[in-house]
């Protein structure tokens, strides 16, 4: 009413006032499909016929053509409704207990009937972390891959990485070694050669057990989220 009296000094237009009540957050109200100045959950309404309409993310739009008299107070209680969707199917990789609202429903492959969005499910495995699933847009099927809880450990982590760089730091040490005794000049041909032998010898074992930690570290990599 506060409003109306205000903007009679300032147009002589007349307006109605329209009051939105139990509107879904983030609610965007248009009039004659522009965006007008709203005052909280309220449009101003000029007199005449108008179209109003009200539009939220996830739920099905709400329109009417207004007409109301001029200088009124005009409260309306609109329920934005989500649209229903048919049959997702939900898949996992390995088969996982599939949990809607905290209810356990069954396991993967789980097919919803019916589901609005967004849709939000949690899967669980033996072994394997728990995974948060938000479907936001509708779709037929929806395939996630678990994460062994191991690939979840930060400190399996790391120790697989400083097993290769160990590695990596004994072979580079060993032909250190091999180059420096050559360089040396200090031991005769038969006590030099048994000398490379035995580098030779041992940088091949560390390039070997190298090569392994460094699929394993790669392996990690790709696997663990650190």
């Amino acid at each position: 009413d506060i409003v109306l009296e205000l903007y009679k000094y300032f147009t002589d237009r007349r307006y109605s006032l329209l009051q939105f009540e139990n509107l879904v957050p983030g609610t965007t109200i248009y009039l004659d499909n522009k965006t007008p100045g709203s005052v909280e959950s309220a449009i101003l309404v000029p007199e005449g016929e108008h179209k109003v309409r009200l539009s939220s993310l996830g739920y099905v739009s709400w329109e009417d053509t207004v007409n109301y008299a001029p200088d009124t107070l005009n409260k309306l209680e609109i329920t934005l409704e989500r649209p229903v969707y048919t049959s997702l199917v939900i898949e996992s990789e390995p088969q996982a207990n599939v949990f809607i609202d905290g209810v356990l429903m069954g396991q993967t492959p789980y097919e919803v009937k019916e589901y609005t969005v967004p849709l939000i499910f949690r899967l669980q495995a033996e072994g394997y972390t728990d995974r948060v699933v938000s479907v936001s847009a509708p779709s037929n099927k929806v395939n996630v891959k678990m994460k062994t809880i191991a690939m979840g450990d930060i400190d399996a982590f790391k120790k697989v990485q400083n097993k290769f760089y160990w590695s990596f730091t004994r072979t580079l040490l060993l032909f250190g070694g091999l180059v420096a005794t050559k360089a040396s000049g200090g031991f005769n041909s038969n006590t030099q050669k048994a000398i490379n032998y035995g580098f030779y010898g041992a940088i091949g074992l560390s390039a070997i057990e190298m090569g392994y930690r460094l699929y394993k570290y790669f392996n990690s990599v790709r696997n663990i989220s650190p």
